[in-house]
């Protein structure tokens, strides 16, 4: 009995804890990883900011200035007992974008501003964050659909998705990444990615050419993509493959004076991919692919 009282009481104390939070507070700010592929790979970051309130159909809401990747802005948003829409400006209406209410196998209908669709989400399990003694909830979700991984795999409370705020456009350029900090007006700063030096943080990246006058083919590629070098070098050049969130799914170094590589991604899932190709000494350059 004082187990199951115990556990009834941490339920209610994350409960109170969890619909406590302002959901877009003005002056609150996101801080997301961006990845520029043309000309030369680099990254930099994108910044989502509540500039004030306005009223769209009536409705109070949430201003957001900037963007996660080709985002449209401003954004409107507002929360409602603990749920989160967003004004679709295609269809001139709000949609249903988050559910801070639900828990382990509920499902969430949000909506694609992108696609203009609703995409199902199984919330597959629920963590805590304690920021600072601030609980927030983390709804662990699982795409019910193929194709979706843009959205990211967590929904925080009072944050949104782990990657950018809304859906984002897959050929998009530069491609919105995961979130690096969310910057409360009240409570601070949050880490979410202890991994950069700040949350503002942006590389130098490499600025010279290759010049090696090179293609890949065919575009889109079903089984194996061909690179063909018209303009081969005597120096070194690494070859990656990567995923749409900047992940490396496939490496190799390829010897001085290479023509023409064959490589089999026929295994790969169906989606956006990018070949960066860098000679010893020089530059990236990027080219995109489509896998079917």
């Amino acid at each position: 009995m004082k187990t199951l009282l115990t556990t009834l009481s941490l339920c209610l104390f994350f409960s109170i804890h969890s619909h406590a939070q302002e959901w877009a507070p003005v002056g609150a700010k996101w801080y997301y990883e961006t990845y520029v592929w043309s000309p030369f790979w680099g990254v930099g970051y994108s910044a989502i900011e509540v500039t004030g309130e306005t009223e769209v159909n009536g409705i109070p809401v949430k201003v957001l200035e900037g963007k996660c990747g080709c985002a449209e802005s401003p954004l409107y948003t507002y929360e409602e007992q603990g749920k989160v829409y967003l004004y679709v400006k295609a269809l001139q209406e709000f949609r249903l974008y988050y559910d801070f209410n639900l828990s382990t196998g509920d499902t969430l209908i949000t909506f694609d501003d992108a696609l203009l669709q609703e995409v199902p989400l199984l919330i597959d399990s629920v963590s805590f964050l304690d920021w600072n003694g601030d609980i927030r909830k983390v709804q662990h979700i699982q795409y019910l659909e193929p194709g979706y991984s843009e959205w990211g795999d967590r929904i925080i409370e009072g944050i949104g998705s782990n990657r950018c705020l809304n859906f984002i456009f897959p050929t998009c350029d530069p491609v919105g990444g995961y979130i690096r900090c969310f910057e409360d007006p009240n409570d601070g700063v949050l880490t979410l990615d202890p991994s950069v030096p700040s949350c503002t943080y942006t590389p130098v990246k490499d600025n010279e050419p290759t010049a090696l006058g090179w293609e890949a083919s065919p575009n889109p590629v079903s089984s194996e993509l061909n690179i063909t070098i018209r303009q081969p070098t005597a120096l070194p050049i690494h070859l990656r493959l990567l995923n749409q969130l900047g992940q490396t799914v496939g490496e190799r170094p390829l010897p001085p004076f290479t023509k023409r590589v064959g490589w089999d991604v026929e295994s790969l899932p169906p989606g956006l991919y990018f070949i960066a190709i860098q000679v010893e000494g020089k530059g990236t350059e990027i080219r995109k692919v489509m896998k079917n």
